[in-house]
């Protein structure tokens, strides 16, 4: 069956490397991993995986890049023969391009409002380096889940989601009527493409950034709890504080990432069954707590 197994990596274009850098070790517990070529990339790890989070020099901040990761090259390729027939340009990278994503081989497209997706098999994993963080007790929830989920806004809501799902397999896992003023509520669609509840959700609604935030989940609520309570020490910003959502029921806290666009930090995501699921729509984003700070 051609269709995505995960969210693999996430890249991102970024005008301080440094900050990043001091943002994704020194404060989120990443562990910082070799480059796959030429270039000021940075590679971070959460996992075994070679390369999760990407950031490359670039004057706008904003996601650059959504890696989706498929099981072997057989389905990669009926992948790309569904995604030409849509309409939809496939360019096939070259393996240094694979190299320095640290994959095996990767196809690129854009989806309806132009963000570039890269869709690959067989990543470099690293099983004679073991992931350590120096900050958390445990693991990054990652394996069959993939790196965790993003939010995307557009303006072409039902175009978009005709491509995630109708091309790329996604399927719906629920609805949010989302108030973003005193007199604006617009819609979030859920998608999911494993047990986790959402790879990619989209949100129709003007923003600044192509990117509204992305998720990365650990095992341990103590691990959420210290970073939430460590923020001023490190620098960081809540943008979002403490509280659990009403579709997934994770126990997060949203905070701002050196490029503008917000990272949710949390714990107990509720895995779905991806077969059986039947979506549902919510009337509000959290069941308690998430109150936004200096909206």
């Amino acid at each position: 069956m051609s269709r995505i197994d995960a969210l693999g990596y996430l890249v991102f274009g970024v005008s301080d490397q440094v900050a990043w850098n001091q943002f994704l070790t020194d404060y989120l517990g990443t562990m910082e991993g070799a480059t796959g070529g030429i270039g000021d990339e940075r590679v971070y790890r959460i996992d075994d995986y070679a390369a999760r989070i990407i950031t490359i020099p670039a004057a706008e901040d904003d996601i650059a890049v959504l890696g989706f990761e498929v099981r072997d090259a057989a389905v990669l390729a009926q992948l790309q023969d569904k995604v030409t027939a849509s309409g939809v340009e496939v360019v096939r990278a070259d393996q240094d391009h694979a190299r320095r994503r640290m994959v095996d081989e990767l196809i690129s497209i854009r989806d309806p409002d132009g963000n570039e997706i890269e869709i690959f098999h067989t990543p470099r994993r690293c099983p004679d380096q073991p992931f350590f963080s120096a900050r958390l007790s445990s693991p990054f929830v990652t394996g069959a889940e993939g790196l965790g989920h993003a939010v995307l806004a557009t303006q072409k809501i039902s175009e978009m989601r005709r491509f995630y799902c109708d091309v790329l397999g996604f399927n719906l896992s629920d609805y949010i009527d989302i108030q973003l003023g005193p007199e604006f509520t617009t819609e979030a669609i859920f998608l999911h493409c494993n047990s986790r509840h959402h790879s990619i959700a989209l949100l129709a609604a003007p923003f600044p950034k192509r990117l509204v935030h992305f998720m990365l989940e650990v095992e341990n609520i103590d691990d959420v709890g210290r970073l939430y309570s460590e923020t001023e020490k490190h620098g960081v910003t809540i943008s979002g504080r403490l509280g659990r959502h009403t579709n997934d029921r994770m126990l997060s806290f949203y905070m701002e990432t050196p490029s503008g666009f917000e990272l949710e930090f949390g714990c107990d995501g509720q895995p779905i069954d991806p077969e059986n699921w039947v979506p549902s729509r919510y009337r509000s984003t959290s069941i308690w707590g998430h109150e936004r700070v200096n909206d």
